[in-house]
């Protein structure tokens, strides 16, 4: 009756091991599973992200300089980012985005020549996303 005995509580062993197996792999196959919908949430929005980014940098306005003058206006979303700036020998006032303010002193002789003039949304202003002379 002892070897019995021991048979049976062999077979219940290798019942319970076969269960806990079981219980892991489904552990298993749940993290795997949720580490790949994590990847695929980041993905989708890593892709959205890089999207709107390519549409920002397409609505820019480029600016384009040339030995004797620079491209007036500029890209802007509010009137603060745009500037009158001049030169003293020039009597011509151009509406200039931040951006192009370090160029623009290029048109005149030296940089001390140079005039940026207080804002003023009534002269110049951001028009269709463009500094624009009103």
């Amino acid at each position: 009756m002892a070897k019995k005995q021991k048979r049976i509580s062999k077979k219940k062993v290798k019942k319970i091991e076969k269960e806990k197996v079981n219980k892991y792999t489904i552990f298993l196959g749940t993290f795997v599973l949720i580490i790949i919908l994590f990847l695929i949430v980041f993905y989708s929005s890593f892709i959205q992200i890089s999207k709107e980014l390519e549409g920002y940098q397409e609505n820019q306005i480029p600016m384009i300089t040339t030995p004797s003058q620079i491209v007036v206006g500029g890209f802007c979303k509010r009137d603060s980012e745009c500037f009158i700036t001049t030169c003293k020998d020039s009597q011509i006032k151009d509406c200039v985005n931040t951006t192009q303010l370090t160029d623009y002193n290029k048109n005149c002789k030296t940089y001390s020549d140079w005039i940026v003039e207080k804002q003023d949304p009534s002269k110049c202003a951001c028009i269709q996303n463009s500094c624009k002379m009103v």
